[in-house]
C-alpha cells in the first residue's frame, strides 16, 4: 500500500514545475502544520532541510518524523522556505489554534492550518463548531492569512486536516478581498463543515468553487455538519475512524487511490447527524458540550492521553455528574434517548436507499434481458 510517503518518495527527484503541485503534496503541507518548530522560530524564515534537529513531532509522532525526514532531503520540499509559524493556546478562551506557511519553489505559498491536538481544550473547541460561529481558532485563521498576504505578495494556496481544513475554508471565505484574490486554491482533507448559514453567506460563496474536499470511505468527520462543495473519496489502508489518519491514505502515481461512494458508516453517521442538528438547538447543543468537557475538567484531564493514563480521576468526574443540578441532570437522559433516534433513523434511511438503489439496478437488468 502506498501512502504518502510513498508518494514523496516517488516524486522527491522532481521539482514542481516538472510535476506540478497536487492534492497529495497539499496533504504533505497540511501535515506539516501538526510539528512543532518552536525551537526554529528564531531561524525562520528558513528552509526546511535548515530546520533539520530543530523540531518536535507531536501527535503522530513516528510517521511525522519520517514527514520531515523526507520533507527536509528531497529536492522537491527541501527548500521550501518555512515561515510565520504561529502557536495559541488558551483554556479560558476555548483556544487551540496553530498555522505555518511555506513559500515553494514554484513562486507560491502554503498556507498550513494545524488540526486538533490531543488537548480537550482542542476537543471542546471542535465541539462548539456545532453551535458558534466563529470560534476563536476560525477567528485567528483569518487575521493569519490577512498576516501571510500582507507578508508575501504571491499566489496562495490554503489548506489543512481535520479542524485545520475547516480553518482553511472559513480563513479563505472571510478574509480581505486583496488576500481572496489571490488565493488559487484551498484544501480542506476530512476538515468538518459549518453552519447552514454559513454556508449561505456570500462570503462562503464566493470561495466555494476553489475548495478541494477529501475525506476517506469510512469519514467520521469531514462528513460533519453541512458542506457546500464536492468531494473526492479517498481509500484507507486503516478501518473506521481510524481512515482519519492521513498517512493511512492511499496514494499511486499520480495522486489519491479513490473510491465511488463513502462507506455504509460513514453514511449512517452523516445521516444521524443531520437529524442531530434538527433536533436540538445550538443552547441544547451549547448545554450538552459545556457539561461534558465540565465533568472532564473535574477528573483534571488535560489531555485525551490523560483519560487513558490516569483512569482514578473518573472517580471526581462521577462526584461532578452526581453534584449536577437537580434540572441539568434530568435533562441527561433526554439527549441519551435523542442520541439512539438519530443513529436509528439515520441508519434506516441508509438502509431504505441502499434497498432502492439494488431494487432500480434488479430491475434495469430485467428490462434489458426482456429487451434482447
Amino acid at each position: 500500500m502506498a501512502s504518502m510517503l510513498d508518494y514523496m518518495l516517488l516524486h522527491g527527484q522532481e521539482s514542481f514545475r516538472d510535476l506540478p503541485f497536487g492534492p497529495v503534496d497539499a496533504l504533505v503541507f497540511s501535515q506539516l502544520s501538526y510539528l512543532g518548530y518552536e525551537d526554529g522560530t528564531d531561524l525562520m524564515p528558513a528552509r526546511l532541510t535548515s530546520l533539520r534537529g530543530h523540531m518536535s513531532y507531536g501527535v503522530r509522532r513516528g510517521n511525522n518524523s519520517k514527514l520531515f525526514d523526507l520533507a527536509s532531503s528531497l529536492p522537491r520540499y527541501k527548500n521550501s522556505i518555512a515561515l510565520m509559524y504561529v502557536y495559541d493556546f488558551s483554556e479560558k478562551e476555548t483556544l487551540q489554534f496553530s498555522a505555518v506557511s511555506f513559500l515553494l519553489e514554484d513562486g507560491t505559498a502554503f498556507v498550513s492550518f494545524r488540526g486538533t491536538d490531543s488537548t480537550l481544550v482542542g476537543w471542546k473547541e471542535d465541539f462548539m463548531l456545532s453551535f458558534t460561529t466563529p470560534v476563536p481558532a476560525q477567528i485567528k485563521a483569518k487575521e493569519y492569512l490577512d498576516r501571510v498576504s500582507e507578508a508575501l505578495m504571491c499566489p496562495l494556496r490554503v489548506g489543512g486536516h481535520s479542524k485545520g481544513g475547516n480553518l482553511a475554508v472559513y480563513a479563505a471565505a472571510f478574509c480581505g478581498e486583496k488576500t481572496k484574490d489571490r488565493i488559487m486554491e484551498v484544501y480542506s482533507n476530512d476538515g468538518p463543515g459549518f453552519e447552514a448559514d454559513i454556508i449561505a453567506t456570500p462570503e462562503y460563496q464566493s470561495v466555494k468553487a476553489r475548495v478541494n474536499r477529501f475525506i476517506p470511505e469510512s469519514s467520521a468527520v469531514g462528513i460533519l455538519m453541512e458542506h457546500d462543495s464536492n468531494y473526492t473519496v479517498v481509500q484507507s489502508a486503516s478501518r473506521g475512524f481510524y481512515q482519519h489518519d492521513p498517512f493511512s491514505w492511499k496514494t499511486k502515481q499520480d495522486g489519491f487511490v479513490t473510491s465511488e461512494k463513502t462507506s455504509f458508516s460513514s453514511d449512517v453517521l452523516s445521516e444521524s447527524q443531520r437529524d442531530w442538528f434538527r433536533l436540538l438547538d445550538d443552547e441544547e447543543r451549547r448545554f450538552l458540550t459545556d457539561t461534558i468537557f465540565g465533568l472532564l475538567a473535574a477528573g483534571q484531564f488535560k489531555t485525551v492521553e490523560d483519560m487513558f493514563d490516569a483512569p482514578r480521576g473518573f472517580k471526581e468526574v462521577l462526584a461532578a455528574l452526581r453534584a449536577l443540578p437537580e434540572e441539568d441532570k434530568k435533562k441527561l437522559p433526554g439527549f441519551i434517548k435523542v442520541f439512539f433516534t438519530c443513529i436509528y433513523d439515520g441508519g434506516s434511511r441508509v438502509v431504505k436507499k441502499r434497498m432502492d438503489l439494488i431494487k432500480d439496478r434488479l430491475e434495469e437488468m430485467i428490462r434489458r434481458a426482456l429487451m434482447k
